[in-house]
């Protein structure tokens, strides 16, 4: 007997404001890129957030100093870029440590439901 699993499935773990916080630091504040290597695409579960994460990984990877205005093209032609570029908070900066930590938190509640759900349709 399968136990009914679409519920887990459908209600996975993620938080899109604390996704494009992460990317709006990584963007905005040169302190926090040196924290990139903490980050895995599967940290970020909405397409769009993880499609500038890849790009953005990649840029700072390549060790080219940047700020918003020299941003390459290929970033600031991905849509999510516009959101992140233009939100705006100041308190930000002081508290890119907890949200880099609140988005490994909701991407590792997100691994075990998945984990959970396949363990349940092998029942």
């Amino acid at each position: 007997m399968k136990l009914e699993t679409s519920r887990v499935t459908k209600l996975l773990k993620h938080d899109n404001d604390i996704e494009r916080t992460v990317l709006h630091s990584l963007v905005h504040f040169p302190e926090a890129r040196e924290d990139i290597k903490k980050l895995a695409e599967e940290d970020f579960y909405l397409l769009d957030n993880k499609d500038l994460f890849i790009l953005l990984r990649d840029f700072i990877g390549s060790g080219i100093k940047f700020d918003v205005h020299t941003v390459p093209d290929n970033i600031k032609t991905n849509k999510t870029y516009l959101a992140v570029f233009s939100s705006r908070s100041d308190i930000l900066k002081v508290l890119w440590k907890s949200y880099l930590k609140k988005l490994k938190d909701i991407s590792a509640k997100r691994k075990l439901q998945q984990l959970v759900a396949m363990y349940c349709q092998k029942l």
